[in-house]
């Protein structure tokens, strides 16, 4: 029993001291409270005093197991998961937490983050400068970095990329390049073979065993009358032949009587068929 009670009281001290090794300050974290947490999404408040390791990840602009990694040049966002836009020439990385490009964008993009072209008739530095291309009754756009017109008219109306409502006629010749660079054309040899052959060969196997099926249980040959007449000629023969047998079973042990008192009366072929197939 003592050595229960020493056992009990050691484990106590363990828990206490552990406890109160880990009651660390904001901020801190270790057996000692001598490590510095690091870039925790919400605040310092997120890292676990045990690990150091950030309970909702790493904040914006940084990665690593302790969140102390800055973002690579050219890459934002928690865990720098998403990259810069087009940003200027004169500084072309992003901030790495929000991704807003400091210097401002190239060209033909929207600010802040300079990812997407300039709006539908805009184009040049901040999408400051209007399209000057009229067609009458319809004002097509031009490309957002050159202010070059688009082609436009109304056999390009399928082409749907960044068209204004009121002009469905107009295409942004931009945007269908920069879709053309990421489409590629459905060809033969992208089709999965194995599958369809696969799938092939079992309907050509399903077809090949109903036929088998059909030809033996359900397909109906044609029959003349005269072999009708010998197949009905054949299951009359059985009938009979059912019949005698029956008379054999209930007659055959009172012959004598059944003879007298019957006999006479039946038909010569039953009577021989019956003496000749039980006599």
């Amino acid at each position: 029993m003592k050595f229960f009670k020493i056992v009990l009281f050691a484990l106590t001290c363990t828990f206490i001291t552990s406890y109160a090794a880990y009651d660390c300050a904001l901020g801190l974290w270790g057996s000692q409270c001598s490590n510095d947490c690091g870039n925790c999404e919400g605040g310092k408040a997120f890292c676990q005093v045990t690990n150091g390791l950030c309970v909702n990840g790493c904040a914006r602009g940084y990665q690593g197991r302790d969140c102390k990694t800055p973002c690579p040049p050219g890459t934002h966002g928690q865990y720098c998961v998403y990259k810069c836009g087009s940003c200027s020439d004169v500084r072309p990385v992003c901030d790495p937490v929000s991704g807003m490009c400091q210097a401002g964008c190239k060209t033909g993009f929207q600010k802040p983050h300079c990812k997407l072209a300039c709006p539908f008739y805009t184009w040049g530095d901040d999408c400051s400068n209007n399209c000057s291309c009229k067609k009458p009754p319809i004002e097509c756009s031009c490309h957002p970095e050159t202010g070059q017109c688009e082609p436009c008219g109304p056999n390009q109306k399928s082409l749907r990329f960044s068209m204004p409502v009121n002009n469905p006629e107009c295409l942004n010749q931009f945007a269908l390049d920069e879709a053309v660079k990421f489409y590629t054309p459905p060809s033969v040899l992208n089709i999965p073979w194995k599958p369809v052959a696969a799938i092939f060969l079992l309907l050509i196997l399903f077809i090949f065993t109903y036929y088998i099926y059909w030809w033996k249980y359900i397909r109906q040959v044609p029959i003349d009358e005269e072999t009708k007449e010998i197949a009905r000629e054949k299951k009359r023969q059985r009938i009979r032949q059912k019949q005698l047998r029956f008379y054999a079973k209930h007659a055959k042990e009172n012959m004598a009587k059944y003879r007298t008192a019957d006999w006479e009366n039946k038909p010569p072929v039953e009577r021989e068929s019956y003496e000749q197939i039980y006599f």
